[in-house]
């Protein structure tokens, strides 16, 4: 079923001008630590495109979240507008940066698509690094 309705959302893209846009924030303290959050917002012509097609591109990102321990989701929309969900966690460390990233690129990834891989986080007395798909 989840391969059905990722091939009809799909289908619905192509076919109108809709937009999905993608958001990944990585907030980093001194101590290498912070939070990680990915929001994805749809238009309302993509909301429009999925409610034909009996899809929910946002509710497939809450569906996800909600799977996945320690992260919060937080949804918004505009009634006639675009919609947001977010899923956002805080992290101790760069390996529990990767641990997270990882934890979500899986969650989110169907045959088809593959939208986020893990995340690297280097720190050092000058530097932060962040590297990642």
């Amino acid at each position: 079923m989840k391969r059905l309705t990722c091939l009809t959302l799909l289908t619905a893209l192509l076919l109108c001008g809709c937009q999905l846009d993608g958001k990944v924030n990585v907030a980093v303290d001194g101590n290498g630590g912070g939070t990680l959050a990915l929001t994805l917002s749809a238009d309302e012509e993509l909301r429009a495109a999925a409610t034909a097609a009996d899809a929910n591109p946002l509710g497939a990102l809450e569906q996800a979240g909600g799977q996945l321990a320690g992260w919060e989701i937080t949804r918004s929309d505009r009634p006639g507008g675009n919609g947001a969900v977010t899923l956002s966690t805080r992290f101790r460390d760069a390996d529990e940066l990767e641990r997270v990233s990882r934890d979500l690129a899986e969650g989110l990834a169907a045959p088809e698509l593959s939208p986020l891989g893990p995340m690297r986080l280097t720190v050092d007395d000058e530097t932060v690094g962040l590297d990642g798909t």
